[in-house]
């Protein structure tokens, strides 16, 4: 990785939140009435999408034992960035990234199910 950071699950999925919450501010901007109020409407939706504690999330994947360059596949995947971003972010190829990411979920999978 060139002197990029990495960020955790936690951190992934608030951004994550955080990008929906903006879509769904544009969306009701473009669809809302002049005449409405903007903030009761926001407020309903974001009441919807309450920050949760994701230790829980964090500990499995503590339990899987990842290496340090899959993991950070893994937490860019949990941001809800593409093979083709990740790929760009961390400056690897697709498939390392497709390899990387099918590595973390055979190990989910053996140690969860």
């Amino acid at each position: 990785m060139k002197n990029k950071k990495i960020i955790t699950i936690k951190q992934a999925a608030c951004n994550l939140v955080s990008c929906q919450i903006g879509r769904m501010y544009k969306k009701m901007i473009y669809s809302c009435d002049l005449d409405s109020p903007l903030a009761e409407n926001l407020s309903v939706e974001i009441d919807h999408y309450e920050e949760k504690d994701y230790t829980e999330v964090d500990n499995k994947i503590e339990l899987l034992n990842l290496k340090p360059r899959d993991r950070a596949v893994l937490d860019c995947y949990m941001a809800g960035m593409t093979c083709n971003e990740i790929a760009e972010f961390l400056d690897i190829s697709r498939i390392t990234v497709w390899r990387r990411r099918t590595r973390a979920q055979v190990k989910y999978k053996a140690l969860f199910f």
